[in-house]
């Protein structure tokens, strides 16, 4: 059977579940909320349906509780955490390290060109499909001159985790071409000369005989 992969986020052809005014009013809600809000999305997807969450590392977000929950509830269903390094304080937001929860990889980023390089590295991407992510983060930049002003430090950042992701998916391409051409290296292919037939007992009887 084939696995399908969902990803939670807004940008899914998925219907989009909003919370109630109790949400804005008391933030503490917002991860149950989500939880719950997966529970009906669940419902109408394939039993076998793997997931990918999508969200923020934001404090009023509850993103990170909304995904154990997942995880808790429906422990063979989620594949991975992807969490979006936010900071209202500092710029650029502090990157968390990487980490597990109960075996899910909960994944830290600040670019989607880091993103999919990471999902490509959890085999949650094929590289044509990471690449094709990166290309339209650079095709983003270059229409968004207002908040990513050449020299800014956003602009900075975002080129840099653009060109990372570039050579992080040229190398592993060229890695598994390597890989494959010493393959074939150690493969020995089939001769062409004709096989020295090995002595068997009736070629040793013969010897023996002749020689006597």
């Amino acid at each position: 059977a084939t696995t399908e992969i969902y990803t939670l986020s807004l940008h899914d052809a998925l219907p989009i579940l909003y919370g109630s005014v109790l949400e804005w009013v008391c933030q503490e809600r917002k991860g149950w909320r989500k939880f719950e809000n997966f529970k009906i999305l669940r419902k109408g997807l394939k039993p076998r349906t793997k997931y990918v969450f999508l969200g923020d590392n934001g404090k009023s977000e509850k993103d990170f509780e909304a995904a154990t929950r997942i995880v808790d509830a429906f422990p063979k269903e989620l594949q991975a955490v992807f969490l979006h390094a936010v900071s209202g304080e500092t710029q650029p937001a502090p990157l968390p390290e990487d980490s597990e929860y109960r075996g899910v990889p909960v994944m830290h980023y600040r670019t989607y060109a880091t993103a999919a390089v990471k999902a490509f590295d959890r085999r949650l991407l094929d590289a044509d499909a990471a690449r094709r992510v990166v290309e339209a983060v650079e095709a983003d930049m270059a229409l968004d001159p207002i908040n990513l002003a050449p020299g800014s430090a956003n602009a900075v950042l975002l080129q840099e985790e653009i060109e990372e992701a570039y050579e992080a998916l040229d190398g592993a391409g060229l890695g598994r071409r390597l890989k494959n051409s010493w393959r074939g290296v150690w493969r020995k292919p089939p001769s062409l000369e004709s096989p020295v037939p090995k002595k068997g007992r009736d070629d040793s009887a013969k010897s023996k005989s002749g020689s006597a």
